[in-house]
């Protein structure tokens, strides 16, 4: 009887596009995460070095924020769809550091201040998200 039921709901999933719909959110969530990390890393913001290296290259930093900011804004509604987890509100903290890190930038009162702070709790928020979806399998 369980192996009926776990066949209807495969069958179920596969009719309606869950499945796929789950698929596609989880692989651009991730190609999304590759990205934040390519940018943590280029910028030496790996927590190993400070934040002069993001201060010196002040105007390519913003527009990596930026799109950075909307492609993980528009991934939102569709992480909700993801099985297996709570991928979204993680997803959505990761945003909200990458646009304070941005205001901390853009403002020089704050950027010698918060700036560091604001940096460390995206690699915090970041290394959650990844560590969730590391947990996540395709289905």
């Amino acid at each position: 009887m369980k192996k009926i039921l776990k066949f209807l709901v495969g069958l179920w999933d596969l009719l309606t596009g869950r499945r796929a719909y789950h698929n596609w959110a989880l692989r651009n969530v991730n190609d999304w995460s590759d990205t934040v990390k390519k940018f943590l890393s280029g910028y030496r913001l790996d927590g190993v070095s400070g934040t002069d290296y993001l201060v010196e290259h002040l105007s390519t930093v913003n527009v990596d924020l930026i799109s950075m900011a909307y492609k993980g804004n528009s991934l939102v509604k569709p992480a909700e769809k993801i099985k297996g987890g709570q991928v979204s509100p993680l997803l959505i903290k990761v945003v909200d550091e990458i646009e304070n890190t941005r205001r901390a930038l853009m403002n020089p009162a704050l950027r010698s201040t918060t700036l560091p702070s604001v940096v460390s709790r995206l690699r915090v928020s970041f290394d959650k998200l990844r560590e969730k979806l590391s947990t996540i399998e395709p289905i």
